[in-house]
């Protein structure tokens, strides 16, 4: 019971709720004027430097982004975010998958002496 009524006290109120005038300004700013994320966290700072209520971070954003459910409302909210996502895969190349070994060090050319030899 304390758990549960603790976590609901720390769950603070959301500053980016669709349909809001915040959201809204962040929506038409990322989409048609397709600023990043970072241009528009600055930009209520500068038109209202003393109201706290209107200032959002770009974390914020991002998270507002990435956490909308799927749809072309987000589709066309990532496309015009300055940092995409980037696609999983392998990174190294052809060359790094080569042994460092030369080919003349390399155990299967050792000689017939050791290779008879008792370990103890």
């Amino acid at each position: 019971m304390g758990y549960r009524l603790r976590r609901q006290r720390s769950i603070g109120k959301r500053r980016l709720v669709e349909g809001s005038a915040l959201f809204q300004s962040l929506r038409d700013d990322l989409v048609f004027q397709r600023w990043s994320p970072q241009q528009i966290a600055a930009k209520p700072k500068v038109l209202h430097p003393d109201d706290p209520a209107q200032r959002v971070s770009h974390e914020t954003i991002y998270a507002a982004i990435y956490t909308y459910p799927r749809g072309g409302l987000k589709r066309s909210l990532s496309r015009h975010c300055d940092s995409i996502k980037p696609a999983r895969g392998r990174r190294r190349t052809t060359a790094t998958k080569r042994s460092w070994v030369p080919e003349e060090l390399r155990i299967i050319h050792r000689a017939e002496q050791i290779e008879q030899r008792l370990i103890s």
